[in-house]
């Protein structure tokens, strides 16, 4: 029998191509790779990233901040990014003020429900009022001790007044850190041509931005918008990107069969890598509190990366959806009217997904109306009428119905002309 030498069967590919040049989003990066990310990469944080700073204990923050430092070198922070931190720090900043006390309302009403049920249980079975008196004593002193201590333990170091009047140390040292870090904002013609591309590319579901559910195409386009210019910048330089986000959204995130998050979409690696030819590396907070004392050198105390795992506080799913009529009216307003609605919005959006309630939303002017119908102020004359409902399904924890826009005050502000689908 004769064998036959493999190499004088050997086909010559000519058009044959490398795995990983082709599904690049596939392959979790080396060591080094990642290596080089951290020295030589351009860094770029995206606004959730950016608000943790508001967040932390001052404690904590100084440590991210000298991490951050010592990256200041290679940052870059998109005009987008820039634009929505400062739409939002206030906020955030409110809801971190609020946070103790919402803990302690969490822990007073189960101990309530305690009293009554001894209440229940001393009548019930004819127990003398002295013993009574000592069980409800023990639990209204087990109240009021958990309390005083989560109020103490969650003291905030900055005063709201500060934070209001862009004086913070948090604002001022990222400033000093930011200081020709920031982009310059996309041209007029730029602009609109980059929120036609992210609207097409929602309708398509093509990442990033697609899981946005706003109302005005300005604010869907958000997302989109930091990634188009943070692709112009990194066409600029022979550099990975190594992008700083929180984003756990399915339009920037791969997950595996557990829902355990791999790394950024596929999608995005293979954009970044076609256009600007550059290697993208997506990390949170958490993980480059957790990375940088390998990479940078930098110390960061397991407290810190605690502290940071538990950002935000409390997350809710929220989804806009816009009546008939309340479309039409949105559409017959100015463009600046449009943009002093959407602006009010998007505070009360980002409030809601924050975890908090619309009535404590920071910046906005809300009442109730009545039921879960709330009227809210968008601008000295302008009014709208927008309802909050429970989703029945699992895409959305809370749907907010935006029912109607006015340019001027309603009806005394009790009638309501349309109703929640």
């Amino acid at each position: 029998m004769k064998l036959v030498d493999a190499d004088s069967e050997a086909i010559e590919m000519l058009h044959g191509n490398k795995p990983g040049d082709l599904f690049p989003g596939y392959y979790p990066p080396t060591k080094e790779e990642r290596l080089d990310a951290y020295r030589r990469g351009l860094v770029s944080l995206d606004a959730n990233a950016l608000l943790d700073l508001y967040r932390f204990s001052e404690r904590a923050r100084n440590e991210f901040f000298e991490v951050l430092e010592k990256l200041r070198p290679r940052l870059f922070i998109t005009h987008q990014a820039a634009l929505e931190f400062y739409r939002n720090r206030l906020s955030v900043v409110e809801s971190r003020l609020n946070a103790p006390e919402e803990k302690c309302k969490e822990i007073e009403q189960p101990l309530k429900n305690v009293i009554e049920k001894i209440q229940e249980f001393a009548n019930r079975y004819q127990i003398d009022s002295l013993e009574r008196h000592r069980l409800i004593g023990l639990v209204q002193k087990l109240s009021a001790t958990l309390t005083d201590s989560i109020r103490a333990a969650g003291m905030y170091d900055l005063a709201k007044e500060q934070v209001r009047d862009a004086t913070d140390p948090v604002l001022q040292r990222l400033q000093s850190l930011l200081a020709d870090r920031v982009g310059d904002a996309l041209s007029e013609a730029e602009y609109k041509q980059a929120v036609k591309e992210a609207l097409r590319r929602r309708e398509d579901r093509i990442p990033p931005g697609y899981a946005e559910k706003k109302l005005s195409p300005e604010l869907q386009a958000g997302d989109y918008l930091v990634w188009r210019e943070l692709m112009n910048e990194a066409s600029l330089h022979d550099r990975p990107v190594l992008l700083v986000t929180n984003e756990q959204k399915e339009d920037w995130v791969l997950r595996g069969p557990s829902n355990q998050v791999l790394g950024p979409r596929p999608e995005l690696v293979l954009e970044m890598r076609r256009e600007p030819k550059a290697a993208l590396h997506m990390i949170t907070v958490v993980g480059l509190l957790k990375e940088a004392p390998e990479y940078l050198g930098t110390t960061v105390s397991p407290s810190t990366i605690r502290e940071a795992e538990f950002f935000p506080i409390k997350t809710q799913r929220v989804n806009v959806t816009v009546t008939p009529r309340a479309a039409e009216q949105y559409g017959g307003l100015s463009e600046g009217e449009k943009r002093q609605f959407t602006s009010a919005l998007d505070s009360i959006y980002n409030g809601l997904v924050a975890g908090r309630t619309i009535e404590t939303i920071a910046g906005i002017n809300v009442s109730r109306l009545q039921g879960n119908h709330y009227v809210v102020r968008w601008s000295s004359y302008g009014r709208a009428i927008i309802a909050l409902e429970y989703g029945s399904s699992d895409d959305y924890d809370l749907i907010m119905f935006v029912i109607q826009i006015n340019r001027k005050k309603l009806a005394a502000d009790s009638a309501i002309t349309e109703t929640a689908p």
